[in-house]
């Protein structure tokens, strides 16, 4: 039997969500053997809180947010070379990089979903908004800053083909 090298086997580091989520050319896979997605209310409740937290923190006080620590919890991954591993595959997707989800999926899932649901809310009122009202221009400039962010963070660009996105 092989003697594995903790220090060079596990590699930890202290990145934001979207630092995280916005690796190039890496993809993120939940492999079928995880869980289904089971958070309820009062989970996603202490996550929204811990947000919340962390938003006023940097809010209150902007010139200290460098120095504030902000811990969303663990989250393991285990790097895929193997492409053909990916179940189900449509090999033009797949990106060059995969990362197998092993913990943390239930955190970034409803993290995904909560951006989701933010920006079409966003969407919503900006439908509303009559023209030329004073805080149309506003709305329509978070809504295109945070469309094209959460577009790059949630899709995989094929280059072409149609679509050309897959999540």
């Amino acid at each position: 039997m092989a003697d594995i090298d903790i220090k060079t086997s596990f590699v930890t580091d202290n990145r934001s969500v979207a630092t995280f989520l916005n690796q190039p050319g890496m993809g993120l896979y939940i492999p079928f053997y995880q869980r289904d997605y089971s958070w309820d209310t009062d989970n996603i409740d202490q996550l929204i809180e811990d947000l919340s937290c962390g938003i006023r923190r940097i809010v209150e006080d902007p010139h200290n947010s460098g120095q504030e620590i902000r811990f969303m919890g663990t989250i393991i991954i285990v790097t895929e070379g193997n492409k053909s591993k990916i179940k189900p595959i449509e090999i033009e997707a797949v990106p060059t990089g995969i990362a197998m989800l092993i913990d943390g999926q239930q955190r970034l899932s409803t993290i995904a979903l909560a951006c989701t649901a933010l920006l079409r809310r966003i969407y919503e009122i900006k439908q509303k908004l009559k023209r030329n009202s004073s805080i149309e221009k506003n709305i329509n400039s978070i809504y295109d800053f945070w469309s094209k962010r959460l577009v790059k963070t949630f899709s995989f660009d094929l280059e072409e083909g149609t679509p050309t996105l897959k999540p």
